[in-house]
């Protein structure tokens, strides 16, 4: 076949000459590298080969639309570029989900000049047991005016597999790939899962015998030369070489020959015969004996009558593997090789792993618990062991971040020593977007200049800068006054998670981190940014004098089928979110089955907590978890208005009595799974659906009411077409709280990194208890790969107080002795004004002035002479943002600062 014939360059190669002056494919997003370099040319007409990953965010709904990816612009139609566990990947983190009949996926780009094409193609997870869904190709060579078929129609199956289509024709080509029948609105879907689409080019077949060659995926002519890289003496690296016959004869090969030792064939090359229009592939070894730098050439023999002896000339550079190299020379060795390095520490454990150094060449990451716990920024490390990467893209080798590790299941170890006697901390290296995404300063500690941060999913022109609260373990893009794009990456073990992000060009510092061929820039701490700390108010209230409630959606829990794969660790990491939040009430959504839920609350009994499942026979239910210390259970039910709400997902309500530091409150709480999916008969559900509940609510104004749930849209703009939100009825009623939509304007997502979609409103009763600023999104950093194997969604959570209950710490000794005690601001958080009130044990001059945390001043409340006694003074914050703030009350007698936090 023709792939046999012609040289696949997968993206990974396409790029990698490019990489030392153009920018870096990005996993989820188009970088710098495409918005310059592909808009610099005409995309009309692609004349390379294309590999198309769909390794971006770009489309995350159904409705039919154009998209900017990599390789061109494609329209989608009844399909998006998705992320979720049942998205069948071949490489990378996303794929094209296609639906129903008619469901298309189209270039919108011609090719001039196609040899073959292929795709990887695979039923969607959840669907594998229901009816089947039939695909096909077609063809247009008129700038898609009129289609064609491409071969027969074909059926996916449950395993990934290749399509692969010989076109062997010039001229410009565009391809689509439509579901042709088996989903249909009016039964029962059978997603497909599309990924890796490839165009080879178009070779002019000859009439004799011809040879050519690769040596891994890199076309060398006859006399060209391949240089191995950098060898330890007496270890062995491979190359691949691929021969191919690109003639329309057999091509016989007599015999190879090298003219000396240090490099060899691991199967011989003699009396071998290739087909017409195919290849075959062998193995060149360098065994590597002495110092030195070895030159050879090998020489092949064969009938091809315009090149009889082909000629290959190799050269392989060598190096000491005991003694200490430089890190630049240990990044160019192969996977595997065994390094010696040393340099200084530019991030200790700060991202929990790993550490990062450098030396004057480059830098290097080290994964190995013991260096991240034994060593400080600025420490002099020197580090034995081999070299792996972490982040490679899913059946792709040399994409991730370049690190020493011991693979798995190796009882390997890492030998490192610290010297701090030779500390030196790293200046950072200042360098621009353009070379940061080049590749050349990975694991090196830098600084952009001049940078705004922006959205990472809808990084398009006319987005304005984010100006919410960073969230763990998400991307945000950073953009430069040229234009030019980078990853930023917030990691869940800095102090980086929920401090608001600033709007106007800054400075970042960071380490150089890469995953799936993107260059990520990594804050270490707030400092980086130059932003605050984000501190939660009350947390120093006991939750014992508290009512916490949470809404989790655990993503089809009890199925492996549909959710994480690993059902057992869900269920393991169900059980530590549950009792680390360690909260009064869970309303958890997708409990998928009831036997594995009965033993989730029977594991929990140690915890003194019950639950129970919402009676409906939905694959995905409604339950309630509730700590019996602190709920008095009285009864459950639905509400009356199940209809045909959320799809069969009727609301349910649990009627309780919660005692809390001796007061009693009886609360109806209502677990709500909204209606799914992205079109515009889902929306009119919802806008329906939060129609009914409200009215209902509406008529227990008297009563302390909790909705919790997945609601499956925003509170602020809708996420289907940005339409008002179908929860805008609550919102726009002063009579209820929606406490999560402060996490929303914040630009907060509890839906994997995408949008806030889970929330808790408080009618006008409940809303009075609510400790305000309190809402949260978990940070679930003490569970491995989260959102892979445990939920798609994060729990969310607020705390109320059954009685006055102020974030407050009781004069200490110190204030009393010294006769000057300032009081705790009320209410405290406050917007936008606050009361702080004061007393002085005898007259005199006395200051009372605000801060932020970076100790800049912004408010002086007092400054004067002030008689003994109580004083109180007003502070209006409506001109300062969000965040948390320093009082300092300074006097002949001494100084008391104490914090306070405003949100608005």
């Amino acid at each position: 076949m023709l792939s046999e014939v012609l040289p696949i360059l997968t993206f990974h190669f396409n790029i990698s000459d490019l990489m030392r002056t153009h920018n870096k494919y990005s996993r989820t997003q188009v970088l710098s590298f495409f918005i310059v370099f592909f808009l610099s040319i005409p995309l009309s007409t692609a004349t390379a080969q294309v590999f198309e990953s769909f390794e971006s965010p770009a489309k995350g709904s159904y409705a039919g639309g154009t998209v900017d990816l990599p390789s061109g612009t494609w329209y989608l139609e009844e399909a998006l570029i998705g992320n979720l566990a049942n998205d069948v990947k071949k490489t990378g983190a996303y794929s094209v989900r296609m639906r129903l009949q008619g469901a298309r996926l189209q270039m919108q780009f011609n090719k001039s000049g196609v040899g073959e094409v292929s795709f990887w193609h695979a039923i969607y997870t959840a669907d594998t047991s229901r009816e089947s869904a039939t695909i096909k190709l077609q063809k247009s060579t008129n700038g898609g005016v009129s289609w064609e078929d491409v071969g027969a129609p074909f059926t996916s199956t449950g395993t990934m597999t290749q399509a692969i289509f010989p076109i062997n024709a010039a001229g410009n080509h565009r391809f689509q790939i439509v579901i042709v029948s088996g989903s249909t609105v009016t039964t029962t879907n059978r997603r497909i899962s599309i990924d890796d689409f490839r165009m080879t080019d178009y070779v002019e077949v000859s009439q004799n015998p011809a040879m050519a060659a690769e040596v891994n995926g890199v076309a060398v002519p006859t006399g060209g030369r391949f240089t191995f890289a950098n060898t330890a003496v007496g270890q062995s690296r491979a190359a691949t070489l691929l021969l191919r016959n690109t003639g329309a004869q057999a091509l016989t090969i007599s015999g190879s020959s090298f003219g000396s030792t240090g490099f060899r064939l691991a199967t011989p090359v003699d009396n071998v015969t290739i087909p017409a229009l195919s290849n075959q592939a062998f193995q060149i070894l360098f065994e590597p004996t002495a110092l030195i730098s070895y030159d050879d050439s090998l020489r092949i023999s064969s009938n091809d009558p315009a090149k009889p002896t082909y000629t290959i000339k190799l050269t392989g550079p060598t190096f000491d593997a005991s003694t200490a190299i430089p890190i630049s020379q240990a990044r160019s060795l192969p996977l595997g090789t065994t390094v010696t390095v040393s340099g200084w520490i530019t991030v200790a454990n700060e991202l929990g792993g790993p550490a990062y150094f450098q030396d004057q060449t480059g830098g290097l990451a080290a994964f190995w618990t013991p260096l991240h716990a034994a060593v400080q920024t600025g420490d002099s490390v020197v580090v034995s062991g081999p070299l792996g990467e972490f982040g490679n893209s899913v059946g792709i080798t040399g994409d991730g971040l370049r690190q020493i590790s011991i693979p798995a299941g190796s009882s390997e170890s890492i030998i490192f020593s610290v010297h701090p006697s030779g500390r030196r901390v790293q200046t950072p290296k200042t360098v621009t977007i353009t070379q940061l995404n080049a590749g050349g300063v990975e694991a090196q500690l830098i600084r952009l200049e001049n940078v705004t941060i922006y959205p990472f999913v809808n990084l398009q022109p006319g987005t304005t800068p984010f100006a919410g609260a960073f969230q763990q373990n998400t991307n945000y893009a950073l953009k430069d006054g040229a234009g030019n794009v980078a990853q930023l990456r917030i990691d869940n073990n800095t102090n980086l998670v929920g401090a608001t992000a600033p709007t106007g060009p800054i400075s970042v510092v960071g380490v150089v981190g890469r995953f799936a061929g993107t260059y990520q820039i990594l804050p270490r701490s707030a400092t980086d940014l130059q932003v605050e700390i984000f501190e939660m108010p009350y947390e120093n209230i006991p939750k014992s004098k508290t009512f916490d409630a949470v809404t989790w959606n655990i993503e089809w829990f009890g199925n492996a089928g549909n959710g994480p794969a690993d059902e057992q660790l869900q269920f393991t990491n169900a059980l530590r979110v549950i009792r680390t939040i360690d909260a009064d009430l869970y309303a958890l959504q997708e409990i998928s089955d009831n036997t594995v839920f009965a033993r989730l609350v029977d594991s929990l009994r140690v915890n003194n907590y019950r639950g129970f499942v919402a009676p409906i026979g939905q694959a995905q239910k409604t339950a309630y978890l509730y700590k019996t210390t602190t709920i008095d259970s009285l009864f459950a039910d639905f509400t009356g208005t199940e209809g045909q709400w959320g799809g069969g997902r009727w609301p349910y309500f649990f009627l309780f009595n919660a005692t809390v530091d001796g007061v009693t409150q009886r609360i109806r709480a209502i677990n709500i799974h909204a209606k799914a999916f992205a079109t515009q008969a889902d929306y009119d559900e919802r806008v329906s659906d939060s129609q009914v509940i409200k009215a209902y609510m509406d008529q227990l104004t008297s009563q302390n009411v909790l909705l919790l749930g997945d609601f499956n849209d925003d509170v602020t703009t809708s996420t289907f077409n940005n339409l008002p939100s179908p929860y805008q009825n609550f919102v726009q009623d002063p009579g209820y709280k929606v406490i999560t939509k402060s996490l929303s304007d914040r630009g907060q997502t509890s839906y994997s990194s995408f949008s806030n979609i889970d929330h808790i409103v408080a009618n006008v009763k409940m809303k009075t208890l609510h400790l305000d600023g309190t809402e949260r999104i978990e940070n679930p950093t003490y569970v491995g790969s989260y959102l892979s194997t445990t939920s798609d969604h994060f729990p969310v959570w607020t705390r109320f107080g059954f009685t006055q209950l102020v974030s407050i710490d009781e004069p200490s000794d110190e204030e009393r002795a010294m006769g000057v005690e300032l009081e705790q601001n009320y209410p405290n958080p406050f917007n936008p004004t606050t009361v702080l009130g004061y007393r002085l044990s005898v007259a005199g001059n006395a200051t009372l002035r605000v801060y932020d945390l970076l100790g800049r001043e912004v408010a002086v409340l007092v400054d004067g002479v002030m008689s003994a006694g109580y004083h109180e003074v007003t502070f209006n914050a409506g001109s300062l943002s969000s965040g948390m703030y320093i009082y300092r009350l300074e006097t002949a007698q001494g100084a008391v600062s104490k914090r306070m936090m405003l949100v608005k």
